[in-house]
């Protein structure tokens, strides 16, 4: 799902005129220098929430909602010749409501509730933070969504829904034309005069 996001993600960010190039999870360190862009990836040093649904639905059955922990960095750096710090992180934020924005039209789209950063700010990547002179800002973003379960075979297709036969339910209705008094004393029961039955 986060593969998806980020490809989304993409699209937006070029639909609006933004040069940063959104990749996956980066399994190796890369200096902020290297090149300016954005990681997106589930938050392995958070927790993901389980929950119950707060709606009923029907085929396929959901029973649960998971809110995995997520979170996007946006590696930014000025094309200012001798850029000061300040203007690093002013790409940086500037990104990052970009980024923000794409993201609430996308998860709105894709009915995922919400785009709200749990926590946000600027970081310092480990092989940048002794650095005399930063040649880039580096702007952290944790978020969730929430993703239905649903009940599917391993294939993703749907459990086979159950269907009412005609012999699945019976029911009785009797009918009377009588005008009289009630003949049983009670306004609620059935006359026992009653002419007509329908009914399975």
């Amino acid at each position: 799902m986060i593969h998806e996001l980020g490809r989304d993600l993409q699209t937006q960010l070029r639909a609006v005129g933004c040069p940063f190039t959104v990749v996956d999870r980066e399994s190796f360190k890369t200096a902020t220098t290297s090149r300016q862009r954005i990681v997106i990836e589930y938050d392995r040093a958070s927790r993901d929430e389980w929950a119950a649904p707060l709606r009923l639905s029907r085929n396929p059955k959901v029973y649960f909602i998971h809110r995995p922990a997520c979170k996007i960095t946006i590696y930014a750096q000025s094309t200012k010749a001798n850029a000061t710090e300040f203007e690093h992180d002013h790409v940086a934020l500037g990104a990052a409501y970009t980024v923000a924005t794409a993201m609430r039209t996308i998860m709105a789209e894709q009915g995922l509730g919400l785009f709200m950063p749990d926590s946000a700010g600027f970081i310092d990547p480990e092989d940048l933070a002794d650095a005399e002179k930063r040649g880039g800002s580096v702007y952290e973003m944790k978020f969730t969504f929430d993703a239905a379960v649903p009940d599917v075979t391993w294939a993703g297709a749907d459990i086979p829904e159950f269907s009412i036969l005609s012999t699945s339910i019976r029911s009785t209705t009797k009918v009377s034309r009588f005008r009289g008094p009630d003949d049983d004393g009670d306004d609620t029961t059935v006359p026992a005069t009653a002419e007509t039955a329908c009914g399975g």
